[in-house]
C-alpha cells in the first residue's frame, strides 16, 4: 500500500440551495448555464442531477457544483467542500499581506512619535505642570522620591 497526496487545483464551483425560484445562492456564472443547455444538468424531483456518459449524480440542496480543470462537473456535499476547499477571494497575496504590515508599522510609528513630538516641544511650565498632576495622582512614588533625595 503506497502513501498519496491530493493535487492543489483551483476549482470553481457554486452552492445550490435547492430552491426551484433561486437555485443559486449566488451570480450563476456561465458554465452552468452551458451545463443545462448541453444537458448535462437537469432539474428533477429531487433537485438537481449531473448526468455524463450515460452516468448520473443526485445533486442535493446545500451541496456544491464543482467544475474541475479538465471541465468535468461534480457534485460535493457541503461538509466534505468546505472541508477541502476555501475561497480563492478569500486568499491574500503576498503584495496584500505586506501591504498591510506596512500599514500597521505606520500606525504604531505614529503613536509613538506624535506623544514624543509633544514631550519635545513642552516647556519647563508644561514639565512642572504634568510632575504636580502626577504627584497627586501617585503620592507614593513622588513620596519615595523626595525621601531618598533627602
Amino acid at each position: 500500500m503506497g502513501t498519496y497526496r491530493t493535487k492543489p487545483e483551483e476549482v470553481e464551483a457554486i452552492q445550490y440551495t435547492g430552491n426551484p425560484t433561486e437555485p443559486f445562492a449566488e451570480r450563476t456564472p456561465g458554465w452552468v448555464w452551458a451545463a443545462f443547455s448541453g444537458a448535462v444538468l437537469t432539474f428533477s424531483a429531487y433537485g438537481m442531477t449531473i448526468s455524463y456518459n450515460g452516468l448520473s449524480e443526485h445533486v442535493s440542496p446545500n451541496d456544491w457544483l464543482v467544475m474541475s480543470a479538465d471541465g468535468v462537473i461534480r457534485a460535493c456535499d457541503d461538509k466534505v467542500f468546505r472541508q477541502y476547499y476555501t475561497s480563492y477571494r478569500n486568499r491574500r497575496t503576498k503584495a496584500e499581506i505586506e501591504a498591510e504590515r506596512l500599514a500597521e508599522t505606520a500606525t504604531v510609528q505614529t503613536t509613538v512619535t506624535a506623544p514624543a513630538a509633544a514631550v519635545a516641544t513642552a516647556t519647563d511650565a508644561d514639565v512642572e505642570e504634568m510632575e504636580k498632576a502626577l504627584a497627586a495622582a501617585f503620592p507614593e512614588v513622588f513620596e519615595t522620591k523626595n525621601v531618598a533625595a533627602a
